[in-house]
């Protein structure tokens, strides 16, 4: 069964495709379908956003109207500012903002805060269907905290700009650090692969019943 997981994100590309394996799903970009799509996210919150995401990308799947496809919205909402940035992670200045950008914001923006005032949470919504059909909705939260500093011994990762300042007190692990290595705590989910999870179990529900993917 092939997904066409809407997104030009190398990260969240390799964490889907590799999780969408354990399920038997083939998990594939629109770079792999050969489309090309301009993401328009404005939306007020990460499933309106998912939701036009999917909407864009079928439009432009013309040819694979019998695929399933999905779609993502993620972003960081750090309690003590409020819930942001949220749904406007990578556009927290108004304009879309480099990974750097953003980690460099969240330091600044977190200054002074004592650490038992950073908790935060990672969380993903997922639109998945087929064209033609009403999405369904998917969720995932992670809890964690932002660190004083970035986690010295956790490399930058293209895409995640949080990777090196959200730590997981429940893995002990910096963002990054888990998802450069999902395999070193296999009974653990990030807030895409609790959302993905929830997809991919229903596909297989729906293959149970159906004898086929559709």
């Amino acid at each position: 069964m092939r997904l066409i997981f809407a997104t030009y994100n190398p990260g969240k590309m390799d964490e889907v495709r590799n999780l969408g394996q354990k399920y038997g799903i083939d998990v594939v970009s629109l770079t792999d379908v050969g489309a090309q799509v301009t993401f328009q996210e404005t939306g007020d919150t990460f499933e309106a956003n998912a939701r036009a995401k999917l909407a864009q990308a079928q439009a432009a799947l013309v040819s694979n109207a019998q695929d399933w496809v999905a779609a993502e919205d993620s972003g960081l909402m750090i309690d003590a500012l409020n819930g942001e940035p949220g749904v406007k992670t990578r556009r927290w200045i108004g304009r879309e903002m480099t990974d750097e950008e953003i980690e460099a914001m969240i330091l600044e923006r977190l200054n002074g805060v004592p650490p038992a005032e950073r908790t935060s949470h990672l969380k993903t919504v997922v639109a998945m269907g087929k064209a033609g059909q009403n999405p369904l909705i998917f969720e995932g939260d992670l809890s964690g905290m932002s660190l004083i500093a970035p986690d010295k011994d956790t490399a930058p990762i293209e895409g995640f700009p949080d990777a090196r300042l959200f730590f997981i007190s429940e893995i002990a692990k910096t963002y990054g650090q888990y998802v450069s290595n999902p395999q070193s705590t296999p009974d653990f989910h990030s807030h895409r692969a609790q959302a993905f999870i929830k997809a991919f179990r229903y596909l297989n529900d729906l293959a149970s019943v159906t004898g086929q993917f559709e």
